[in-house]
Formats: C-alpha cells, sequence, structure tokens
C-alpha cells in the first residue's frame, strides 16, 4: 500500500472516531487533533475519491453548516 493511501486510511479514521464520540477527554481530543493534522500535512491537494474520506469531508461540512455562529 503507498504512503499516500495510508495518510488518507490514517486521516479519515482519525475523522470518523472524532466524529463517532464526543469530546470527553480533552488530553485525548488534543491528541487526535494533532495526529489528524500530522497525517493531513503530507497529502497533496487535489481530488478526493477515498469513501471514506469523502463522507467524513461530507460530515464535517454538514457539521459546519450546523454550527451556531458567532
Amino acid at each position: 500500500m503507498s504512503t499516500q493511501k495510508q495518510k488518507t486510511k490514517a486521516v479519515a479514521a482519525a475523522g470518523e472516531a472524532r466524529v463517532s464520540r464526543p469530546a470527553a477527554n480533552p488530553a485525548a481530543d488534543s491528541a487526535l487533533k494533532a495526529k489528524t493534522v500530522a497525517a493531513s500535512k503530507g497529502q497533496a491537494s487535489g481530488p478526493v475519491t477515498d469513501p471514506a474520506t469523502v463522507r467524513v469531508l461530507k460530515m464535517k461540512t454538514i457539521a459546519m453548516h450546523h454550527a451556531p455562529k458567532g
């Protein structure tokens, strides 16, 4: 498996884990954010074709749309 696919899967898994559980532990949430950012920095910008990643991005977009403004 290529390094790019591994990073993409790691980011998708981290995103799904973050969405599927509440942020009860701030230290764990902070570690997860750091891991997600570290994995995403190695990704090239371009179209996203991985179904799991697309699903996570859609969920994040919907969550941002429904988030309280201001």
